[in-house]
């Protein structure tokens, strides 16, 4: 499978990621919690797919009773707006799994959360902005 903006999938399982010999996770997530002037709380994943394509995925909550999820796939972008009761669950399970993975043996592996997290956005979200004003916040550029 090969995503596209245009053609973006409604569910994605662990088996549509395509994962490189390297040491670094299979799904790359990062957790950013903001409160300077308002509660911005963003997961974000990086999932590989077929011919190095990378979709990049934000959620994005702002202490409001909507949420965002943004796909980003080779600088094309696309925001589904959906009930914030959905982002409470996930970044509880996210933090939960965090939480426990610091005194585990394992490193910490958001990948199941994260897919989870997009598949049920997918099935449930309120509405589209399919032309996004705000970009992604890459990690590297903090």
């Amino acid at each position: 499978m090969i995503p596209s903006i245009e053609k973006l999938p409604k569910i994605i399982t662990i088996k549509d990621c395509v994962f490189t010999d390297d040491y670094r996770d299979r799904i790359f997530t990062n957790l950013i919690l903001m409160d300077y002037d308002w509660m911005h709380y963003r997961i974000q994943a990086e999932i590989p797919f077929e011919n190095k394509i990378v979709m990049l995925i934000e959620f994005l909550y702002i202490g409001s009773t909507d949420s965002y999820m943004t796909v980003e796939i080779e600088g094309e972008s696309i925001q589904y707006v959906f009930s914030t009761d959905i982002f409470d669950k996930y970044f509880e399970k996210y933090l939960d799994a965090e939480k426990e993975a610091i005194h585990g043996e394992y490193a910490f592996s958001g990948e199941d959360i994260v897919l989870e997290f997009y598949n049920e956005v997918m099935a449930n979200h309120k509405s589209i902005n399919e032309k996004p004003t705000d970009k992604i916040i890459h990690p590297e550029q903090g």
